[in-house]
């Protein structure tokens, strides 16, 4: 059960980056008819209380439940997987599956919820020096923010989140943040602004 565990965590950390490219679509369907055995890999590492392995697991399956529709089952599984971590768990990964979780909750419009998720992912970031969670957290910050209609806050989360996705190099983080800034620049009325953040935004991916 444990080589089990690792070969299917494996598989999903080497699918992970894949999933924003041109291989997505043959990816997302092997993960798919795999699905399974990543529900059984993490029941495993919940009989065995909880490990590093199956925050690592929960992080790298999120695109797969998001983009394929298992919302509700992914962000169960977060929640099991963070209650079994324990609090005391200060990791990375557990900072990143507070993150999948809180972008599963958003779109499930349970702003609430995604907001104190986020909040937590951001803390634990920042005080790991983790700046690349630390701008994903930021970011999805400045989403809920700017679905509530808080588009101050908003524009100064994704200013944020794209200086340091200059800083540490982050293109993708970079035009996912100036696609965002685009968004509430469009919310505003500046439109001008919103064209530019947009093409900019564009033309890095």
């Amino acid at each position: 059960r444990e080589r089990h565990l690792d070969y299917f965590l494996s598989l999903a950390e080497e699918a992970e980056p894949k999933l924003l490219g041109g291989q997505a679509e043959q990816w997302l369907r092997r993960l798919e008819e795999e699905h399974d055995n990543f529900r059984t890999a993490l029941d495993w590492d919940l009989v065995m209380a909880g490990s590093a392995k199956g925050l690592r697991l929960c992080g790298a399956l999120q695109r797969l439940w998001l983009m394929h529709g298992h919302v509700s089952e992914g962000r169960e599984w977060c929640t099991r997987v963070l209650g079994a971590a324990g609090a005391a768990d200060r990791s990375v990964a557990r900072a990143r599956v507070q993150s999948a979780a809180g972008v599963l909750a958003y779109h499930q419009a349970d702003y609430r919820a995604a907001r104190a998720l986020h909040e937590e992912s951001l803390a634990l970031a920042q005080a790991l020096g983790a700046r690349r969670m630390a701008a994903a957290s930021l970011g999805n910050l400045g989403m809920i923010a700017a679905d509530l209609g808080e588009l101050a806050s908003a524009r100064k989360m994704h200013e944020e989140s794209l200086a340091i996705a200059r800083e540490v190099g982050n293109r993708n983080g970079i035009a996912r943040s100036l696609g965002n800034l685009g968004i509430v620049a469009s919310e505003q009325g500046d439109l001008a602004s919103a064209r530019t953040l947009y093409e900019e935004s564009l033309a890095i991916f």
